[in-house]
């Protein structure tokens, strides 16, 4: 089964929508969708699921196109209080997509991005399995992603450190069966706990 057409309509909308508001946010939502996807069939997803999880990924920072180039591309560290309104994009993409009727599943991967295995993410301090597991999967892509790619406020890590930073926070920051679909794509030879 694959996502509805008017859904699937609704989502690429969204997507160009956000294409014209932040070229570098919606660069960096297509490169988490095609390592999302990619962590997704290492996991198992198939179909619709599949589907989900890569448009969700695709869209996961749309709350960020909500925020001013100014606060999106600070070079300097971000106070506490713009550190603290920018961890509301996660909220705020996900209520974008509940005003426009996209399904739930799509909302968790947005609003929960950012939760970490251990409890200690934002916005909701979700923990371990509580988490939507397409979100864990997201987080991992993201984090890649954004150690990666160099952007206003740091260099890129080369890809091998940013694997091992992934590996390091295995359990932690990152769910156990999203850093394994991780280890599969990546062909790591690493020891799990």
């Amino acid at each position: 089964m694959d996502v509805p057409v008017e859904v699937r309509l609704r989502l690429e909308r969204l997507v160009a929508w956000m294409e014209g508001q932040d070229e570098s946010v919606a660069a960096h939502g297509l490169r988490v969708s095609r390592l999302a996807r990619e962590l997704g069939l290492a996991a198992g997803l198939r179909g619709e699921q599949l589907e989900i999880l890569t448009f969700g990924a695709h869209l996961h920072d749309l709350g960020k196109a909500l925020f001013g180039a100014d606060l999106l591309h600070k070079a300097e560290r971000l106070s506490p209080g713009e550190r603290k309104a920018l961890q509301e994009h996660a909220r705020a993409g996900a209520l974008v997509m509940e005003s426009l009727d996209l399904p739930l599943r799509f909302q968790e991967i947005a609003a929960c991005h950012h939760e970490r295995f251990d409890g200690t993410g934002y916005p909701l301090g979700l923990k371990g399995n509580g988490i939507p597991f397409m979100a864990r999967l997201t987080s991992v892509a993201d984090a890649f992603d954004a150690m990666t790619v160099t952007r206003d406020y740091h260099r890129a890590l080369p890809r091998e450190a940013a694997c091992q930073e992934i590996l390091d926070h295995c359990g932690t920051q990152f769910c156990p069966e999203a850093v394994a679909a991780f280890v599969q794509v990546f062909q790591l030879e690493a020891a799990l706990a």
